[in-house]
């Protein structure tokens, strides 16, 4: 009797742990499916590898996200080119097309063409992430050494936790960091939480630590529905301490969500704290006392022209210039602040060039490729930096197998 209750209580015990630590078929076999294996050739006999994901897709157009530093090893133009079920025997390769990039977040977004798509997987981007939960990620480590056949590699599952979730100065989750090191060739693809939705993108791994970075999906998401990248701004100063400031704004929008936008502008002097973002991610208004300017989008590139005064008994001064957008599906949206300086003395021009946001991880080093200082090895420099390292494909290989 005893041991039968022992049983019984094991059975109960290790039931509910299993079920929550595991994907079922139906949650593989999609993640599966959308999950694929990117080839950047730069070269006749050179190329990178990496991983991404179908997020979207619209008739027989899909759209992949992964990362800016895949499709552009080593800051080079390639050819790209992406293969659904890699390593089966429905193994699919497609012609990619670079849609929209973003360098400052390291996230990108190609376009293939196929009448046999699988299903997107869904972006989470409004559950919040725990410390010590548990996430599967899915890619393809190592590349080609990978592959047992004349076929690419297959796809690779591994477990996660997240170790720690790291904010920016407005308190907006700007990696999350896990507790096991992204391979190279993990860089682009999903991690994914036990309810089989996308939380984050691979991108980086401390060397040697067992340490791995994700993107946020709020940033896929925002990405995907549209969203500002930088501001060129060309001020000319006139009489009466005013300055005419022409603005240009590129926008990355890849599935053309954007129908409209707003250039919010005051000076920095009005501004005696910066808010912090809300509870779901999104940048608040800087100001209510900002003045708005209509931006005219065509094409990805939005321009407006602002008219400003110079504060009194000043000759420059600095701005806070914020986008906002109305996009399809989706309710107004601001975004993060940029700042700009303005010389109002008569006839002076400036031209500056600001971007929408930081760099969430801009230190980053290819322990392969960069090489160390006082002689070290690019590995033992980035070692010594403790600086993460892109879990993307090597560089300078052999070319990708053909079809």
């Amino acid at each position: 009797m005893c041991r039968l209750l022992s049983a019984l209580l094991t059975l109960l015990l290790l039931g509910p742990i299993h079920s929550a630590d595991a994907l079922d078929a139906k949650q593989l076999a999609t993640l599966k499916g959308a999950t694929v294996y990117i080839l950047a050739v730069t070269g006749k006999d050179t190329g990178a590898t990496g991983s991404g994901f179908l997020a979207r897709k619209s008739g027989k157009t899909g759209y992949i996200v992964t990362n800016h530093h895949v499709v552009r090893p080593k800051g080079k133009l390639a050819n790209l080119f992406v293969v659904f079920d890699s390593g089966t025997a429905k193994q699919q390769r497609l012609g990619a097309k670079l849609v929209a990039s973003d360098v400052a977040r390291d996230l990108a977004v190609l376009a293939v063409d196929s009448e046999k798509l699988p299903d997107p997987l869904a972006v989470d981007a409004v559950s919040e992430l725990v410390e010590t939960q548990n996430l599967f990620v899915l890619g393809f480590p190592f590349g080609e050494s990978m592959s047992a056949s004349a076929k690419h590699p297959t796809v690779t599952i591994s477990r996660a936790g997240v170790s720690s979730l790291r904010r920016d100065d407005q308190g907006r989750l700007a990696l999350v960091q896990l507790d096991g090191a992204l391979n190279p060739g993990n860089s682009g693809g999903p991690v994914v939480s036990a309810a089989g939705k996308v939380v984050g993108v691979s991108v980086a791994s401390i060397l040697g630590a067992q340490i791995g970075l994700a993107i946020p999906a709020l940033e896929v998401d925002e990405l995907l529905s549209g969203r500002p990248l930088d501001v060129k701004v060309v001020a000319e100063a006139g009489k009466s301490g005013t300055a005419k400031i022409e603005c240009t704004i590129t926008f990355a929008d890849p599935l053309s969500r954007i129908t409209g936008a707003t250039l919010l502008a005051i000076p920095m002097s009005q501004v005696s704290e910066q808010p912090q973002v809300g509870a779901d991610g999104a940048f608040p208004r800087l100001s209510t006392t900002m003045k708005e300017y209509p931006v005219r989008v065509i094409d990805g590139k939005g321009s407006a022209t602002v008219t400003v005064k110079a504060p009194a008994g000043e000759s420059k001064a600095s701005y806070y210039l914020q986008v906002r957008t109305t996009a399809t599906g989706r309710p107004q949206r601001h975004f993060e602040w940029t700042r700009v300086v303005i010389d109002f003395a008569p006839g002076a021009t400036s031209d500056t060039l600001a971007g929408f946001g930081i760099p969430r991880h801009s230190d980053k080093a290819d322990a392969e490729d960069q090489d160390g200082k006082d002689g070290k090895s690019g590995q033992e420099a980035a070692k010594a930096k403790d600086a993460p390292a892109p879990a993307d494909g090597d560089t300078n290989k052999p070319a990708p197998k053909p079809e």
